[in-house]
Order: structure tokens, then sequence, then C-alpha cells
């Protein structure tokens, strides 16, 4: 294999290297979508999926806060995203309530609203307990208290939870409110989850509801989730180191073939014989002495008569034979 053989296969393979290797996305291909308590993804139509423990497929436990005269909580509405949030209530020793979403992406921040300061009371009212799982591994929890005031102060587009170091992928998040351990009830006012994606990730919608008889055992922090992250190898990455190495494979397959097919065609034209016409004079008789036998009877004399008449006879006068065309298919060869 020449010199320039091979600079061509490693130009062909650099490209197909570059081809096959993942996209590196730079800030302006991701963005974030909100997802609002009461309202669809506007890119996938994927809702928030509200439940209780143990009771899985009944939606109790919340209500939708800014319609709900009922409820201990009434911040200002025209404050909260999209005028709505979802109200719930952990009562010690009871069901947990939960919320639940799915979404395609590198990073997920939960937001809501909660009591900054109130009133000594010993209702729910004064904190919030919430403990946070994505794809069922435990990311942390989230405590606030509030503090004491002569009136009721709320505290909106509260971050509950942020995770920003998620490889990009399909996921979800489930958020617990309260905790069997505690024995204390909790209030969550939750506003909106947000999400980031790039460009046309594309819609993945999950195929079955969560499970929603968990067990979980939440850990006490400041205003601020504790983060458990961790890297491992996933079937995307896999799926693409196979299909590079098939390529490459069968690029040098194609090319070993191809250089052998050139190498048997210059071998064939090296070995080819040349063909050329014979050269031939008309009219040439080489001169044939008689046997010696001859000379005593007289034969000599005739054969030399014979001999004369032949030479001085010489070529006719005007030659009506055809010449023969020259062979096109040898001389194309030669």
């Amino acid at each position: 294999m020449d010199m320039s053989t091979t600079g061509r296969l490693l130009v062909m393979l650099a490209i197909l290297i570059s081809l096959r290797t993942p996209p590196v996305y730079s800030q302006s291909d991701l963005f974030n979508i909100t997802i609002d308590d009461s309202f669809a993804d506007p890119s996938t139509g994927v809702q928030i999926f509200y439940g209780l423990q143990n009771r899985p497929g009944e939606g109790n436990g919340w209500a939708p806060g800014q319609d709900c005269p009922g409820c201990l909580a009434q911040p200002n509405k025209t404050l909260a995203f999209n005028n709505s949030w979802h109200d719930t209530t952990y009562s010690a020793k009871g069901d947990i309530p939960y919320a639940w979403m799915t979404f395609t992406g590198s990073a997920v921040y939960v937001m809501g609203i909660v009591i900054a300061s109130m009133k000594k009371t010993s209702t729910s009212l004064n904190n919030t307990r919430l403990s946070f799982e994505i794809d069922g591994e435990d990311q942390g929890t989230y405590l606030h208290v509030a503090s004491i005031g002569s009136d009721i102060v709320y505290s909106y587009d509260t971050l509950f939870f942020a995770k920003e170091d998620l490889p990009f992928d399909f996921h979800n998040i489930t958020i617990m409110v309260g905790n069997s351990v505690d024995n204390q009830d909790s209030l969550c006012l939750l506003d909106r989850i947000i999400y980031t994606t790039k460009t046309n990730s594309g819609p993945i919608v999950p195929s079955s509801p969560p499970v929603t008889s968990f067990q979980h055992t939440a850990t006490q922090s400041s205003d601020s989730s504790i983060f458990h992250a961790s890297e491992s190898w996933h079937p995307s990455t896999e799926k693409t180191i196979i299909i590079a190495l098939g390529s490459v494979l069968l690029l040098l397959a194609a090319s070993g073939i191809y250089i052998l097919r050139l190498r048997r065609k210059r071998t064939l034209e090296s070995i080819r014989p040349t063909i050329s016409q014979p050269e031939a004079s008309i009219g040439d008789t080489p001169d044939v002495d008689p046997p010696s036998y001859l000379d005593s009877t007289g034969v000599s004399s005739q054969t030399e008569s014979n001999n004369a008449q032949r030479i001085d006879r010489g070529p006719p006068s005007t030659y009506t034979g055809i010449t023969p065309e020259k062979d096109s298919t040898i001389s194309e060869h030669v």
C-alpha cells in the first residue's frame, strides 16, 4: 500500500469518526421549559401527576390552591406563576402526598411558595419538609421553618430543589411531602417544575404511571437540597461506540478489497504480451542447391534454366490484390 493510498484512508477514517462522535451541545443549544402545576408541558404534553402513597390513581391529597377557600394557606395568586399552585398538607403518621413528572433533559428545578413568617402556631403552616428522588434514587431533602412575626408573609418563586449534572436522557422526578419519622405536619405549595433540554429532543411520554408504594426516609437539611450525583455508563453511549467501530471495520474491509483489485489489474497489465505483425518479403525465395547426385544426369542444367526463367519473370505490372485493413483491436493493445 503506497503512501497516497494510506493518506486517503486516514482522511476517510477521521471524517467517519467525526460524524459518529456524539455532539457536544453548547449553551446556545440548551433552553429551559417550564411546566406549570396545573398545565401540560408545552413541548411534550406531559403533566405533573399528583397522588398519595399507598393510594395510587386517586389523585387525593392535593388541591388547586388558587381555588381552595378552605385551605389554610392563601397566597396572592397574582404573584404565582400562571396565577396557580397546588396545595397539600402532610399530617403526622398519615399517607405521604407526592408529585411525579417525566422529562428529557440534563437539569431540573422545583419552584414553590413558602411562608416566610407568621404568628406562632402548631399547624403545618410554619414548616415545609420535602424529599426528592430522580429515577428512583434519593436526591436529598428541603426543610424550611417560618420565622415568628405579626403577620403572615409569603415568599414566592422559592427554589425547593435543583439538579444540574444529570446526563442528557429521559428521567423522572418524585417530590414527597413530609415523612413518617419527624411526626410533624408539613405544607407544600408547588408552583412549577423547570427542566433544561436541547433543541429537537423530541417528546417522550411514559408508558405507565409511577409506583406509589415507595419507602423513603428523609434527612433534615437547611434551605437547600442535598445532592448525591453519580456518573454511570449509558446504553446510548455504548450503542454509538459499537456503530462507530462497525463502520470503521466496514470501511477498512472495502478499502482492502479495492486495493487488491487495483494491484491485480496492474499485475495483469504488466505481464500482457505485446502483439506485432510479422514482416514478410514478397517474391523472396531462398536459393536451394540441387542434390549432388543430379549433376551426372544433366538435371542441373535444367534447374539452372528454370531458375533463370523464374528470376527473369519479375512481378506483374499491375497488382490487383486487396490490402488488409489494420487490426484495430491489436493496435489499441500495442
